[in-house]
This record gives structure tokens, C-alpha cells and sequence, in this order.
């Protein structure tokens, strides 16, 4: 794989992309069980390539922290835009 094949396919980090390049946002929803409580947790991520995949929706687990058994609610687009618009 390519160093640009790498970037397309993972989530592109602020430093690389710099906040004037748009990119494809989407927000993952999570639900989890910790014992007898009912967790949910999110996080937005912006991707140069449009496109979910199950790499994706698990690196958002991970960066949701829930653990590996919890289940995806919703991926929503949000839409294709640079950073600054984003966190407008």
C-alpha cells in the first residue's frame, strides 16, 4: 500500500490535511454494556475518500472506547467540508 493509498483509506489527521482541505465527516454512534448500565458514546471523523468501511467503523470503536462487542447504532454523513467548517 502507498503512502496516498494509507492516507485515503484512514482518517486524516489535522496535520496532514491541514484546514483548508475537505473532507467527507461522519458521526458514529455506539451502544455498549458496562455491568448493568447502558453506555453510548460517538465520535465524529473526517475522511478524504468517501465511504464506510468495517476498518473504519472499528477504528471508531476504538476511538469511542467502548469495547470490540459494542454495537454501531448509526453512521450518519454529515457532509463534505474542510475542518473550520465543521467545527463552526
Amino acid at each position: 500500500m502507498t503512502k496516498k493509498d494509507n492516507l485515503e483509506n484512514s482518517a486524516a489527521p489535522a496535520s496532514l490535511v491541514g484546514r483548508l482541505v475537505r473532507q467527507h465527516w461522519y458521526c458514529f454512534s455506539y451502544t455498549d454494556i458496562a455491568g448493568s448500565i447502558s453506555i453510548f458514546a460517538s465520535t465524529y471523523t473526517g475522511y478524504i475518500r468517501k465511504g464506510i468501511t468495517m476498518q473504519r467503523i472499528n477504528e471508531n470503536k476504538k476511538n469511542a472506547n467502548v469495547r470490540g462487542e459494542a454495537v454501531l447504532v448509526s453512521c450518519s454523513y454529515l457532509g463534505y467540508m474542510t475542518r473550520e467548517e465543521f467545527t463552526e
